[in-house]
């Protein structure tokens, strides 16, 4: 669509064309746009048409292969995912109110969070608030960020090399130090290694996580820096499938040391810290959205997950 003289037409951007244009977007398309509002594909086209005419301007770059915004289209989108942060916190203080309701909490984490430090803490804030309810996404390191920019979580917890804020969308509540370590069997031939080093562990097989998700991140940074391949035999997004591999005596595999910590208490794995500045340096990460009003909810789960990371720094 091409550009239109005049002023934009403010009375005709509204809260519900923006969520059109929100679903193209965040579903890359218009016919899975459609399939999620249920409506006809026409029918989200024909809104996205009107919301054009009443900005004077193009909202989506004109390539049909990648939907992407333009610089208005991601004007119009801050502000529609504005306006939902600040109805869903409005909601909240108004749920607050009411006796024995106390809220609902989003958090994506990685895998290996979900069990010590998010049993720990929600235990604690079922204590103080137990009417709260809890949705927990498991994801990589960059499925965190992107539904933090979306706002389809309120707190992200990841691991991975220190995140770069002036990229993303995002800020650091708190980040700890956490090195990455290679887990083999007790009886593999690095078992008794206080530490491993690179050149170790080029010659074994490896299970290791997909693209979006930190030690996966910090294999590529590794393998960039020291010009070397590792040898990967098996990608998976699932824990269990990595310690199963391992315990198989298949290969190795790299993980932060809580993320096994039951099994290395029972002697079932052996973790060793990779010795590279880039293994040595990764890191926990608390992150928000900037500029978002946190419900009260989401405020006391986010102090017991900052208390708790403070005990767990290096």
């Amino acid at each position: 669509m091409k550009s239109c003289s005049g002023q934009p037409n403010m009375d005709d951007i509204t809260i519900g064309r923006l969520r059109y244009l929100h679903e193209v977007v965040s579903r890359a398309g218009v016919r899975k746009a459609a399939d999620h509002l249920g409506v006809a594909p026409s029918s989200v086209s024909r809104q996205l048409a009107q919301l054009e005419h009443s900005a004077r301007m193009p909202l989506l770059e004109p390539d049909r292969r990648v939907i992407k915004p333009t610089e208005a289209g991601k004007l119009l989108l801050d502000y529609y995912t504005g306006y939902i942060a600040r109805r869903e916190t409005l909601a909240a203080r108004l749920a607050g109110l009411q006796a024995g309701d106390d809220g609902h909490v989003e958090i994506g984490l990685v895998q290996g969070l979900a069990g010590g430090l998010m049993r720990d803490a929600l235990y604690r804030l079922h204590e103080r608030h137990p009417a709260l309810t809890v949705s927990l996404r498991l994801g990589g390191m960059d499925d965190i960020v992107q539904w933090l920019e979306q706002d389809a979580i309120h707190l992200g917890i990841t691991y991975g090399p220190p995140l770069d804020t002036r990229l993303a969308q995002v800020k650091k509540a708190i980040s700890v130090t956490r090195p990455m370590c290679a887990v083999v069997p007790p009886g593999h031939a690095l078992a008794s290694l206080r530490e491993v080093c690179v050149d170790a562990l080029l010659p074994y097989a490896f299970a290791l996580a997909g693209s979006a998700y930190g030690t996966r991140k910090i294999m590529q940074q590794i393998e960039r820096e020291e010009a070397c391949t590792f040898q990967l035999l098996l990608e998976t997004n699932h824990l269990i499938g990595l310690q199963n591999f391992v315990v198989a005596s298949l290969g190795v595999t790299v993980l932060p040391a809580f993320a096994v910590q039951n099994e290395l208490d029972q002697g079932k794995l052996a973790a060793l810290p990779v010795a590279h500045a880039l293994a040595r340096r990764a890191q926990m990460q608390l992150l928000v959205r900037p500029g978002r009003a946190l419900p009260e909810s989401a405020q006391a789960l986010q102090r017991l997950l900052t208390r708790q990371l403070r005990g767990r720094q290096a």
